[in-house]
């Protein structure tokens, strides 16, 4: 779990409040965008915290994924937000964690997991108007530039803060009005979850391993990441990592892993990749690497350490997977499999298919 340090001028708008609680997470966007005095982050937005034992670090209960947000220096509102949920009835939750930011001028957009796919509802909130909309096998990002008509290829060679903007532009401006329902009313609507998890296209991620202590369902957790659809990490990652265990280094291990994975296929560069895993430990420091201590156990610190210092050392695929292989130990099936599921989006598909097969 990542929040990284804040921009300065962020603490000037309706974000310094979500930023002191702890609860803008993973950011690929924390900072200033190309318009005059607005703020964008784009993330995860924690929505109920796990209870704090000691000085361990656990990741929330609960978090609104996919987050596109902005907000304006000097204006204690946020203006513009977006982002998926498992479940409508946590409408209520991301109303609370925002609280005080939401205004009546504001706009709005939540994407529910479980509500029928042909129902598009307003709910007031807080005296904030949010626009329900259901999600299949897309993104938040995706949904939105289909609903204001934005065309993907013109904004492709923009960056995250360009691409930002152009939504934002474009949704302040949106006034199309849907079917206004109170939220208990939306909680009668709901349908079953649809599930987020589905096959990995690493076939080898079918395996389980044993585990001495704790597990890290490296697995499971690429499906996750490789999945088209919206994926709530949050919720997937954990209910896996609770199979067998009910840790807060696993969840911790299962949920940090699955975030740098996601990134990877999402284009991030090595510098990126470099400043998201050493905020990831600066969070976690049960997980140093650095100097790497050449444990690879089964257990799940010594599992991390060496995935993280295998996948760090090496450009290539198979250096990196190699390397873990010949930790020794538990190394040649969960720390293998781990270094190989972040080296694999992060060197491509030809590192990988020009292996033997053999």
């Amino acid at each position: 779990m990542s929040t990284t340090v804040a921009e300065p001028g962020l603490m000037s708008t309706a974000f310094a409040r979500l930023q002191t609680e702890g609860r803008q997470l993973n950011p690929v966007l924390k900072g200033p965008t190309h318009k005059p005095g607005r703020f964008g982050f784009r993330g995860e937005l924690a929505l109920r915290f796990a209870v704090k034992l000691a000085d361990e670090a656990r990741p929330p209960e609960m978090t609104c994924d996919q987050v596109v947000a902005v907000a304006q220096s000097g204006d204690p509102k946020v203006a513009f937000f977006a982002g998926y949920l498992l479940s409508f009835e946590h409408l209520k939750d991301v109303a609370e964690a925002l609280g005080d930011t939401l205004s009546a001028g504001g706009k709005y957009f939540l994407f529910c997991n479980n509500i029928d796919l042909s129902k598009k509802d307003q709910v007031t909130m807080k005296g904030a108007m949010f626009c329900v909309l259901p999600i299949d096998e897309a993104t938040v990002y995706n949904e939105l530039l289909e609903l204001l008509y934005l065309e993907k290829t013109e904004l492709k060679k923009l960056d995250t803060a360009g691409k930002t903007d152009r939504v934002v532009d474009a949704a302040l401006k949106f006034d199309i009005r849907f079917d206004t329902i109170t939220y208990d009313e939306g909680l009668t609507l709901t349908q079953p979850e649809r599930e987020p998890v589905r096959v990995s296209l690493l076939r080898e991620g079918g395996r389980r391993f044993a585990s001495n202590l704790v597990r890290v369902p490296a697995p499971r957790l690429a499906s996750t990441a490789f999945n088209t659809h919206p994926l709530p990490l949050q919720v997937a990652g954990t209910r896996q990592a609770h199979v067998t265990h009910h840790h807060g280094l696993s969840d911790a291990a299962v949920l940090g892993l699955g975030r740098f994975v996601r990134a990877l296929l999402g284009g991030a560069d090595a510098a990126d990749m470099q400043s998201r895993i050493a905020a990831w430990v600066a969070g976690h420091r049960v997980f140093r690497f650095q100097s790497y201590p050449g444990r690879a156990s089964a257990y799940v610190v010594d599992t991390v350490q060496t995935v993280l210092h295998c996948f760090s050392s090496h450009a290539d695929f198979e250096a990196a997977v190699v390397a873990a292989v010949n930790r020794g130990e538990d190394a040649a099936s969960r720390e293998a499999s781990g270094s190989g599921q972040c080296s694999g989006p992060w060197c491509g598909m030809r590192s990988i298919s020009r292996l033997p097969t053999s």
